[in-house]
């Protein structure tokens, strides 16, 4: 990974933060306002609802097969690669838009499939703002088709940047309008919000000189291309948003609050692995496409090993230090208003379950769009329905079977998902000749033992100043917790300039460079 590419992965990240801070202070507000109830129950599950249907129908195609099909196109074929884009948005849209239609009218039938154990008083105000916030599902498949459309034209910090404004307006309205329009005037706000995702992008596409077409021809041999791939890659994406779905509905049965738990500390997980994940490969996917069309696939692997080497070094102890951390952090971000100690402690139990899962789920980002850039789509197909067929069991067992609590709910995808990701690893690394070489197994390895020494630096840490400390203000609090964590970062750092890590030290250097310059 060379220069360049730290400086714009490091701007990505910074902008992905604060757009993820965003989403957590709107989902603190959000429980502040309506607890971990019925009404709290019933607006995650309507507004996860429509973009869970674009994720299954579109999410993958939009990105992983839309950006290397359109790379055939930027460099030697500008104004077919226009034609083609707009084509692609085109049928995107109206597909999308024809299925938030149907399932407006299917509110009832689509709320008792994904909450079945819910009271009739939750399903009802659930498919009340589901046919108001369906056709976000068509906001999406426009916002996502032209951010894949600015990423191909090497623009990273504007798609970026577009979850901001919306994240922004919902706090805006639980602030200012909520007492007022209440749940039905969130459920607008959320509508609202999607639609300026994609207001916000269309000066910055003019301005890169992209010309939209209303054209539907779906013979066009870009579009023929990405139906080759589509199903499988779908497929292939369904990890994430199918899982959630099993997990909140298999949830369901487990009482008042238990789908709120799931569903927030769900999307916890998620910023905490987004942060990197994302960041990373909303720049090195595009790269790595264009990297797959050459012969020699020396640069290919290399981006590849690079991306599994800063797993290892930041992921790893951020899911040690967030399972370690995560009845303080939860217990502080949410516990107000109407979101009692007891809510606090279910959610707690819930992350806890998903912490393994941050790196499981960027592990498997990472190689499944290495498979992606190379058009090949079989092997993240089936590691995915393995995926998905586990955590349907596992969950079921712990509900249905055992007495063992929400915690192992999460814990059963985070679980299934590691598994399937290190399969995948092994098989890629087979069929790429060894892409896992000596270096990056030794950078996993100090990754671990790094891990080990922050955790029981944090564990110890905790016990002597934040068990102590349980009758502070929320400041003092934050502090406690802020203290603890630094000082986990610099036992984990000094361990690894101790070990000599790779990635270590390549960062090291880096910043006494930027440094000695600035002097």
């Amino acid at each position: 990974m060379n220069r360049k590419a730290v400086k714009t992965i490091g701007l990505i990240m910074i902008i992905i933060l604060l757009s993820k801070l965003l989403g957590l202070a709107r989902d603190m507000f959000l429980a502040g306002y309506y607890g971990s109830g019925q009404i709290l129950d019933a607006f995650t599950t309507a507004s996860d609802i429509p973009l869970k249907f674009f994720d299954l129908a579109f999410g993958a195609a939009v990105t992983s097969t839309f950006i290397p099909v359109y790379n055939t196109y930027i460099n030697t074929k500008r104004d077919e690669g226009f034609l083609f884009a707009s084509r692609f948005i085109n049928i995107v849209f109206l597909v999308i838009s024809a299925v938030s239609i149907i399932g407006i009218f299917f509110s009832n039938q689509l709320v008792s499939l994904f909450i079945p154990g819910a009271s009739a008083e939750v399903q009802m105000l659930a498919a009340k703002l589901l046919r108001i916030m369906f056709p976000a599902a068509a906001m999406a498949g426009l916002a996502f088709s032209m951010i894949s459309i600015l990423q191909s034209m090497g623009e990273f910090t504007v798609p970026a940047m577009i979850s901001l404004f919306p994240n922004v307006l919902m706090i805006g309205y639980l602030i200012f309008f909520n007492e007022r329009f209440g749940v039905t005037g969130l459920a607008i706000a959320f509508l609202l919000a999607w639609v300026l995702q994609v207001l916000v992008q269309i000066p910055f596409i003019m301005k890169k000189g992209f010309r939209y077409s209303l054209s539907f021809r779906i013979n066009d041999p870009g579009i023929k291309k990405i139906s080759k791939m589509v199903l499988p890659i779908l497929v292939s994406s369904w990890v994430t948003p199918v899982s959630l779905f099993i997990l909140a509905a298999i949830a369901s049965y487990l009482g008042e609050g238990a789908v709120t738990s799931i569903r927030l500390s769900n999307r916890l997980y998620l910023i905490l692995a987004g942060i990197f994940v994302f960041a990373m490969m909303n720049y090195l996917f595009p790269l790595m496409s264009r990297q797959a069309l050459d012969p020699d696939t020396t640069e290919f692997k290399e981006t590849y090993r690079r991306a599994f080497e800063n797993l290892c070094f930041f992921i790893l102890p951020l899911s040690v230090g967030a399972l370690l951390l995560s009845g303080d952090v939860i217990s502080l971000l949410y516990e107000r208003g109407r979101f009692t100690a007891e809510a606090s402690k279910m959610m707690a139990v819930a992350f806890a379950g998903f912490t393994p899962a941050i790196f499981g789920y960027s592990l498997y980002e990472i190689t499944s769009k290495a498979y992606y850039a190379g058009k090949k789509v079989l092997v993240p197909t089936i590691i995915s329905l393995a995926t998905l067929i586990a955590t349907l069991g596992l969950s079921c067992l712990v509900v249905f079977v055992t007495d063992l609590g929400i915690g192992f709910v999460s814990l059963s995808f985070s679980v299934s998902i590691l598994i399937s990701s290190i399969i995948m690893v092994f098989l890629f690394n087979k069929e790429k000749k060894n892409i896992i070489e000596s270096r990056s197994k030794l950078e996993l390895i100090k990754g671990l033992a790094g891990s080990a020494v922050m955790g029981t630096s944090v564990f110890g840490l905790r016990e002597l100043l934040i068990d102590s400390s349980l009758s502070i203000t929320f400041w003092g609090r934050f502090l406690l917790i802020l203290a603890v964590v630094i000082l986990g970062l610099i036992f984990y750092l000094g361990s690894m300039a101790v070990m000599k890590s790779t990635t270590f030290m390549y960062y090291f250097r880096w910043v006494k460079e930027k440094s000695g310059r600035r002097k």
